[in-house]
């Protein structure tokens, strides 16, 4: 056996938050030896690959795994204006791309449906969010009024969404696309967050999948017209304006499970669409604050579930006969690990996603 990929190592290590130093007191080794493995100054071998690997709760496996290209994080997620400790945004770049290589093996046996999210040049839009979010609704044939599972919508147009532990509630999501990659634009989320958060955020990813895969707009701008879409697919100005004629907290309350939106983001829509002053805007939030702190609200969305990573290892599993260990042996996972990302999301009765191996 030849040596072990060293980017392996590194991936592997932050992903469980260790320092080199820390990873090399686990292991027994030497904090240099470590240091110039994953630098490519000496190579992996064997000994070193079957110490590390224990300490790190990865099968031996993962380490002499070729990947076709290790990602940075995408630009998005570093102009959402947010700070995480540096050990944390390494933690959930490594963690990401591992979660790449995952879906990338799982893929190669099983056809999902067909991408049909559009690639959009933000500057022929002019900013104009309303009229992406028209344009995105036409396309894919969204009956008027709130999506009904705006999740299973997103499945079924081709884009992967899986929950993610990102290691702090200050990420509640994040997209991973490139046109010319193999993977399907993959979202993960936070599975913490509550329903209406949820389906915001899966929304905000798709406009940063659609809009922002060619990064040509200014830091400051992205955020913003991510927001806008969301605001405007879920809630659609044509379909809602007649909802906000009369704008208070319990009546915004009362239409919550109607649009499956937060009042805070009907709020925004109000002032969006001249239903309220920016006087009132501004006192909204201060009640809804002065009632329920920075982020809660009355009445629970219920979070909606994926589906589709569900069907594809009951793919694996049922339709190609997969057992449990060679599951684990093709993602290169502990059993804790594979149950809890892959296993425990078991695919409901057959409604709508219906997958067939590639033949």
């Amino acid at each position: 056996m030849g040596p072990a990929n060293s980017q392996m190592i590194s991936l592997a290590r932050e992903s469980r938050l260790l320092t080199q130093r820390e990873l090399a007191k686990k292991a027994g080794v030497a904090q240099g030896t470590i240091s110039k493995t994953e630098n490519g100054q000496t190579p992996a071998t064997q000994e070193l690959v079957e110490r590390i690997a224990p300490a790190l709760d990865y099968p031996v496996s993962l380490f002499y795994y070729d990947p076709p290209r290790v990602k940075n994080l995408p630009i998005p997620f570093y102009r959402k204006r947010i700070r995480v400790p540096s050990k944390i945004e390494r933690s959930v770049r490594a963690s990401m791309n591992l979660r790449r290589f995952e879906l990338e093996k799982l893929l190669r046996s099983v056809e999902i449906p067909e991408l049909r999210v559009p690639l959009l040049r933000s500057a022929e839009y002019h900013g104009d969010m309303e009229r992406v979010a028209r344009e995105v609704r036409t396309r894919w044939h969204i009956r008027p009024g709130p999506i009904e599972n705006l999740t299973t919508l997103m499945e079924s147009v081709g884009v992967l969404i899986l929950p993610f532990d990102f290691g702090t509630n200050q990420i509640v999501g994040m997209s991973v696309c490139e046109p010319d990659d193999d993977l399907p634009p993959v979202i993960l989320m936070n599975p913490t967050i509550p329903g209406d958060r949820w389906r915001h955020t899966v929304a905000h990813e798709l406009a940063h999948v659609m809009l922002h895969h060619h990064l040509e707009l200014p830091g400051e701008s992205i955020e913003d017209e991510a927001n806008r879409f969301a605001g405007a697919f879920l809630m659609p100005a044509s379909d809602i304006k007649g909802h906000l004629n009369r704008v208070s907290i319990e009546r915004l309350a009362d239409l919550k499970p109607y649009w499956k939106t937060s009042i805070r983001s009907m709020v925004i829509r109000a002032y969006q669409l001249d239903r309220i002053s920016e006087w009132q805007y501004a006192r909204f939030f201060r009640q809804l604050n002065a009632r329920y702190g920075a982020t809660n609200e009355p009445v629970q969305i219920p979070r909606e579930e994926p589906t589709l990573i569900a069907e594809i290892i009951k793919t694996h599993t049922v339709d190609l006969g997969y057992t449990e260990d060679q599951m684990r042996g093709l993602l290169c996972l502990n059993p804790n690990e594979y149950r809890g990302f892959y296993a425990s999301r078991q695919a409901p009765p057959a409604q709508g996603l219906t997958l067939r191996a590639v033949k």
